[in-house]
Parts: C-alpha cells; sequence; structure tokens
C-alpha cells in the first residue's frame, strides 16, 4: 500500500473533544476505531488531535492506555476553593448556596458543578486544546491540507 502524500493526497486537520462521561465514551470509540487502521495510522494519525475533559477520574483512568489521547480532570472544589473562595462573583451568582461536592467520582449529573469546575479549569482545558492544535497543525506532516 502506497501511503505518500503524492498517491493519498491531502487531509485535513480534526480535534476530537469529548465532554463529560457520554462525550469520553464517543472520543474513546473513535480513538479505537481509527487506531485499529494501519492507514489511517499512517496518513491521519500526526493530522487528527483527541481531548476529554470529565470530572470523574475514574473514567479518565480508563483511558490511560490510549498513548496520544488528552485527559484532563477538571480541577475539584478543593482545588479552588482557597484560592476564590466565596469573593468570586461567577460563584456568588451562579452557585447560590451551593457549594460543589469534594469528590472525585464526578459532578454525576449536576449541571452546576460540572460548569464550576470547568469555569475554574478554563486554563488547563485552553492549553490542552492549544496543544493539540499545534499537533494537528504541524508543518512537518506532509499529509496536511487547509482547502
Amino acid at each position: 500500500m502506497t501511503t505518500t502524500a503524492q498517491y493519498v493526497g491531502k487531509v485535513t486537520p480534526q480535534i476530537y473533544i469529548g465532554l463529560g462521561g457520554g462525550g469520553a465514551r464517543m472520543v474513546s470509540r473513535l480513538y479505537d476505531h481509527f487506531h485499529d487502521n494501519p492507514w489511517w495510522r499512517k496518513v491521519r494519525d500526526e493530522s487528527t488531535a483527541f481531548v476529554v475533559v470529565d470530572t470523574n477520574k475514574g473514567d479518565l483512568d480508563k483511558l490511560a492506555s490510549r498513548e496520544d489521547m488528552t485527559t484532563i480532570l477538571l480541577r475539584s472544589h478543593g482545588d479552588w476553593a482557597s484560592e476564590y473562595g466565596r469573593s468570586d462573583p461567577f460563584l456568588d451568582h451562579f452557585l447560590g448556596n451551593m457549594l460543589p461536592r469534594s469528590t472525585v467520582e464526578g459532578a454525576g449529573q449536576i449541571r452546576r458543578e460540572a460548569r464550576t469546575k470547568l469555569y475554574f479549569s478554563e486554563q488547563i482545558v485552553v492549553s490542552a486544546i492549544e496543544s493539540a492544535l499545534d499537533k494537528v497543525l504541524d508543518d512537518g506532516n506532509d499529509f496536511l491540507s487547509f482547502e
């Protein structure tokens, strides 16, 4: 099988981002499906990135065997409570009297908790997405196309 850029053509860069447990499962399935294909690993691997963001450490640990998948555990309440306290206007408006639980089990469908953790993990998430962009836009990839 010939896999040089001359014969294959160009590919478009892609980043798959999974948010929460359902998003993590979908990105994991895509990752497994793609990585089972040797042609894909040769041609597409360098122009594709996978990022999973979740509040559940256990679910992210299940993805640890995927070598080039970025997993992000959103900051727990204990990580940011002392940094921001209750003086943050977002917390006062969005959470009211509710404080997020201090667990590693995830937000458990508690939307306010998950969104709050995402809010306080913004820099980590943005950094991971920027790294994924750097990977898929690498000038050394002969198959890359922006058409």
